[in-house]
């Protein structure tokens, strides 16, 4: 790859490290040597980026578009290539992070060198008051609090945003109305509250697909929040429209108040509750997302979203174990439902946990967190004869009690503990790598903070599309000659992007870095790998200069 035949090595290598994923798919028994080829081949664009100088060099490396996505409007398409193909090594690397980082500082760059005044106001502008900020931001065209055009404001804004929303969410389900209300709620106060959780929502909607419009679904998943947001969201939707025909079945039919003893037991209110009781706790685990950004939370949320795919695959085992011992002890007891038997002068009913399939996977799956009450497996059969003599099937008894024990022993003991003992070694390795993992998903997020579609949080991020979007639609439509090499937004419209033009900068970057880790190589080979350690840019600068 370092030949002359190779102009752009970095992204043939990007290239054939997605072939060797999908080899890996096709040929699982060669997963090794695929592993080991995919690693060689991470090491070069790694060590391409450690031959840059200067930041300069690195910005022009990570700003190089081809590989990208066509139409992509992001500000480095070399790292949004580098995302996709999984390149933790090259993403991690200081000079790449050192890039990133400033653009998502931005203006803010400065930091450190403010007084405590300034930065107070600076957070106060989007916390406390980013609902007014933002608003005066989007109808001045961005010429008012120009801030919200320097990313790490606009995960402020974002993350105070979405704190409003769950504070919004307790509210709701916490303020106190009357208990057999059907349909919309008759307080003006939960009404405003459930209106700007539904427009909260919508805007967070498009927002999420825009993403999906540029990156494509199957990109679109590459992170844990955006297929989280997903079913979130999804869940949100039906809750929505049960909300909705709840409020329509009231509207026609009236009597908005009814004891819950009258309600169908699938009343549209009903199924409204459940679904946002789950979508309500859904949004509170995605405040996780924010917290990533912070060293001292970030690799521990990252090991726990790795521990998600074991997960799955326990809980895809257990279904089909606990569904067989549950279909075995249902065939063998469900012959005796109803039975009754006296004893002591007392009436015995055969016990209804193995009765039905539904029962038994209810009673199978509740023991597994606790006790398996053998009591509960017994074979009630009857009396018969003048002295009502109780029978006894100690055969079927005796083989209930086994299978349950079987069911304890392989789930419980062997299987429980073996998906502890996974997800453990799936967390150690994560954090014994946190570094590289950690920054590989702050690149992710810094990425999306670039995008224009995040300027401004929801729900005020519909004006600012309406607004934006029109002009967009005008320009399209009614100036497509002034416009036809250039890329628009939907999102900003003074976004306007370069008419693509043939550039050598990259190209000389390029031979200028092949050049320098070829003379590397040589040195190393010459006096030994232990003769040259490269500590820093200093040290690297006095190395390519011998």
């Amino acid at each position: 790859l370092l030949q002359d035949i190779f102009p752009d090595p970095i992204i043939e290598s990007f290239m054939l490290c997605r072939e060797m994923d999908k080899c890996m798919d096709c040929e699982p028994y060669y997963k090794d040597t695929y592993n080991k080829l995919k690693e060689n081949l991470r090491r070069l664009p790694t060590a391409l980026i450690l031959c840059c100088q200067t930041e300069e060099e690195a910005a022009v490396m990570l700003k190089e578009s081809q590989g990208a996505p066509v139409g992509s409007l992001t500000a480095f398409p070399r790292v949004s290539v580098a995302i996709d193909t999984d390149q933790k090594d090259f993403l991690s690397d200081p000079r790449c992070l050192t890039v990133l980082k400033k653009k998502f500082k931005g203006e803010w760059a400065d930091w450190n060198g403010i007084s405590n005044s300034e930065k107070v106001a600076r957070i106060v502008v989007h916390t406390v008051g980013y609902p007014i900020t933002s608003l005066v931001n989007v109808l001045t065209n961005g010429k008012v609090f120009k801030s919200y055009s320097t990313p790490v404001a606009r995960f402020i804004s974002f993350a105070t945003s979405y704190v409003i929303f769950l504070m919004c969410l307790v509210v709701f389900t916490q303020y106190k109305e009357k208990r057999d209300l059907r349909g919309a709620p008759d307080n003006l106060f939960k009404i405003i509250i459930i209106c700007y959780v539904w427009i909260f929502l919508f805007s967070w909607f498009t927002i999420a697909w825009t993403d999906v419009i540029q990156l494509g679904f199957r990109r679109f998943l590459y992170s844990w929040w955006r297929w989280y947001d997903l079913i979130m969201m999804s869940m949100y939707l039906l809750a929505f429209n049960a909300f909705m025909n709840s409020w329509l079945e009231v509207k026609h039919h009236g009597q908005p108040y009814a004891h819950r003893v009258h309600w169908d037991p699938y009343h549209p209110t009903l199924l409204f509750e459940v679904l946002f009781t789950f979508a309500s706790v859904m949004s509170s685990w995605r405040l996780f997302y924010f917290f990533q950004i912070f060293r001292m939370y970030g690799p521990v949320v990252i090991s726990i979203g790795r521990c998600v795919k074991d997960i799955l695959i326990f809980m895809s085992m257990f279904v089909v174990i606990i569904g067989s011992f549950a279909l075995g002890l249902n065939y063998l007891i469900e012959h005796y439902k109803g039975n009754v038997v006296l004893r002591d002068g007392k009436l015995y009913e055969q016990p209804t946990f193995m009765t039905s399939i539904e029962s038994a996977i209810r009673y199978l799956y509740w023991a597994w967190y606790g006790y398996l009450d053998p009591e509960r497996l017994e074979v009630v059969v009857g009396q018969f004869g003048p002295d009502k003599e109780e029978t006894k099937h100690y055969l079927v008894q005796s083989a209930a009690e086994l299978l349950s024990a079987l069911y304890y022993i392989i789930l419980v003991v062997s299987l429980l503990n073996l998906m502890i003992s996974i997800m453990s070694n799936t967390a150690a390795a994560v954090l014994e790598n946190s570094e590289k993992e950690w920054a590989y998903v702050l690149s992710q997020i810094w990425m999306e903070f670039f995008d224009d579609c995040r300027m401004i949080p929801p729900p005020f991020s519909l004006l600012q599309l309406l607004i934006h979007g029109i002009v967009y639609i005008f320009r399209r439509l009614f100036q497509r000659k002034k416009y036809k090499d250039v890329r628009l937004s939907a999102w900003n419209m003074n976004y306007k992007s370069e008419p693509e033009e043939s550039d050598d900068k990259y190209e000389n970057l390029m031979v200028e870095l092949k050049h320098r880790l070829l003379g590397r190589r040589a040195l190393e080979e010459k006096f030994g790998k232990e003769a040259i350690i490269i500590t820093g840019m200093e040290t690297l600068n006095i190395y390519n200069a011998i």
